[in-house]
């Protein structure tokens, strides 16, 4: 079975802060080539997890949160033949931030 390499970890929230899972999910997220960008920071992103995790992740209000970054989940689309799951996600910031 192949596997694809995950850079970082994510806590799964769902809003408006309950946390879904108990332990960090693998995860690795990037800025998209087509962005919106605002005060120096990129709001649009793409990631990758495991198959695992897409019906968890395909829920409602679900954010992941790397560090102190939280990204909403807008889109999740399963990929069975590389199994994983592919993220549209845009980061969120904190209110006041």
């Amino acid at each position: 079975m192949r596997a694809l390499p995950y850079a970082q970890e994510a806590n799964v929230i769902r809003r408006p802060n309950t946390m879904l899972l108990g332990d960090p999910i693998p995860c690795s997220i990037w800025p998209t080539r087509t962005r919106t960008a605002a005060s120096g920071l990129t709001w649009d992103h793409e990631g990758e997890t495991p198959l695992e995790w897409a019906d968890t992740l395909a829920l409602s209000n679900v954010v992941l949160v790397v560090d102190t970054v939280q990204y909403a989940v807008v889109e999740v689309q399963r990929n069975e033949f590389l199994p994983h799951a592919a993220l549209r996600l845009r980061r969120s910031a904190p209110s006041g931030a």
